[in-house]
């Protein structure tokens, strides 16, 4: 086949139309490594890749929220049905060097997270618990079921919520 036998299209307007699927959905990629490492060993490390297409054709939520420690609260939601989550907790920054006690406090701001039917429930369900500067990721049927608070003290939190 020689150069003249090709053929090309007459603008990129034609270009794109070839390259767009029939029927576009959106989609969720998640990309996470964890590493383990014992002193003078090689770490250890798990790497998970997938991307599901999305059904829905609700908006992803982002919002950021303080959660404070004795009140139970529910994950604010404008997504209804199943959904993937995310939940970040952002830490504590400092302005200035911080006492030890001040340490001690953002260290433990460990945030609880629970799933549970009932808001009467949440105290005897097992939680997930997210250190500062760390996130957890799951998939729950009914965002309405999340429940937060912070053991001590306050967490800066971002909460991601993508429609399943």
């Amino acid at each position: 086949m020689s150069n003249s036998d090709l053929i090309f299209p007459e603008n990129s307007e034609d270009i794109q139309a070839q390259l767009k699927p029939a029927d576009p959905k959106s989609h969720l990629t998640i990309i996470e490594q964890v590493y383990f490492q014992m002193p003078y060993e090689e770490p250890e490390g798990v790497e998970t890749r997938f991307t599901k297409f999305v059904e829905s054709e609700e908006e992803p939520y982002n919002k950021r929220k303080l959660v404070k420690d004795t009140k139970w609260e529910t994950c604010p939601s404008e997504v209804s049905g199943s959904a993937t989550v995310v939940i970040r907790h952002l830490g504590k920054r400092f302005q200035t060097n911080p006492t030890e006690e001040q340490k001690t406090e953002a260290d433990n701001s460990i945030l609880r997270v629970v799933l549970s039917p009932s808001p009467l429930l949440v105290d005897t369900m097992p939680s997930i618990l997210v250190r500062p500067e760390s996130s957890c990721r799951f998939e729950v049927e009914d965002t309405s079921f999340i429940y937060m608070k912070c053991l001590q003290g306050k967490a800066r939190t971002r909460i991601y919520i993508f429609p399943s």
